[in-house]
């Protein structure tokens, strides 16, 4: 299924989506998840033209989750969702965000995209006539501290008392890490400069 044309475009395009909304945010699994894959070139990416690591095939026929928070995703991530199937989307498969009391219609074909870490997200029934899929993709947090631990888990890090020191370092006075993550959003008053920025960058 990963070589499939079809799935690699959608792949692509989630991947494109999550440049398009959050540029520095995707520069940052650009880099970090980049220089994982170059440290460690026995791993295999999912797609040649995807930033995430990561993909979920939910094959249905009728995929819908239940209320949960995907809390092994990097905390301040995103998530790409893609519904596919056929059914009616003014009835049923809605992504339901519990934390901000948002229903939101997704129509096969669509992609959303979500912190899914942080909210409680699932979806609603479809008719038992209808069928529906999805595809998404996410990236896992301990990726993120693996490169930021040089490579070791944070228990061994913190198994020694250099190590320990490290790890202190790298996670920085509580609350730096979220405030960190916090500033790779764009504003709406951010984003277009933002994306004039990532353009420099490259």
């Amino acid at each position: 299924i990963l070589h499939n044309p079809a799935i690699k475009r959608i792949a692509g395009h989630q991947s494109a989506c999550f440049a398009m909304l959050a540029p520095k945010l995707h520069r940052m699994y650009k880099e970090v998840l980049g220089d994982l894959f170059d440290a460690y070139p026995q791993l295999e990416r999912n797609f040649s033209n995807s930033v995430f690591p990561a993909v979920s095939f939910n094959c249905g026929p009728a995929s819908v989750c239940i209320d949960h928070a995907d809390f092994n995703n990097l905390s301040f991530g995103l998530c790409l969702i893609t519904a596919l199937g056929d059914f009616d989307y003014k009835t049923g498969g809605h992504v339901v965000l519990h934390g901000i009391k948002k229903v939101i219609e997704l129509p096969p074909g669509s992609t959303a995209a979500i912190p899914s870490s942080l909210e409680v997200h699932s979806n609603t029934g479809i008719k038992p006539s209808e069928t529906r899929y999805s595809i998404t993709q996410y990236a896992a947090g301990g990726l993120f501290r693996w490169m930021a631990y040089d490579g070791v888990t944070a228990k061994k890090l913190s198994s020694t008392k250099a190590g320990n020191k490290k790890k202190t370092a790298a996670d920085g006075p509580e609350g730096q890490r979220w405030a960190e993550g916090l500033s790779l959003y764009s504003t709406m008053e951010s984003w277009v400069q933002d994306h004039e920025d990532m353009k420099k960058a490259t």
